[in-house]
């Protein structure tokens, strides 16, 4: 019996050319995922920092409004307290901002995961067109 090393070459290209497309979308997937958190990361700590500056100006609020009051005055005509409450709803609005794009990160899927979907919906069809192929290839060498 004799071997057929056309055969086995070209099925050992196949295996490696498999493998090969294989690690390549385990790094695109990967290197998308790292991404995405890092995108992730990166909102969620300008979301604390903007928490940290709103607690600071909470802070110079109270000292003002217990000034005021001690000296028996009107707490609510305080340009300062005013200036100072803008800024604070000026930071919740920042902080919605953040917590609206971090919600659309989430909800984003990588594009290898989306190619993979294409793919599996379309799979079938791609099966039974590579079959019909080998038949046809073996049907040619009879």
């Amino acid at each position: 019996m004799a071997i057929d090393w056309d055969k086995i070459r070209h099925k050992m290209e196949d295996f490696v050319s498999k493998a090969a497309d294989k690690a390549g979308e385990f790094t695109r997937e990967a290197s998308e995922k790292a991404e995405k958190m890092s995108r992730m990361g990166k909102i969620k700590l300008d979301r604390i920092q903007l928490k940290k500056n709103k607690e600071k100006i909470l802070k110079k609020i109270g000292g003002i409004t217990l000034e005021l009051i001690d000296s028996k005055k009107s707490v609510a005509d305080n340009e300062k307290i005013t200036s100072l409450i803008e800024e604070i709803h000026d930071i919740d609005k920042k902080i919605e901002e953040k917590e609206k794009k971090l919600e659309e990160i989430k909800e984003q899927e990588p594009v290898s995961e989306e190619k993979n979907k294409e793919e599996k919906q379309a799979g079938p069809a791609k099966k039974g067109s590579k079959k019909k192929t080998k038949k046809t290839d073996k049907k040619d060498k009879e």
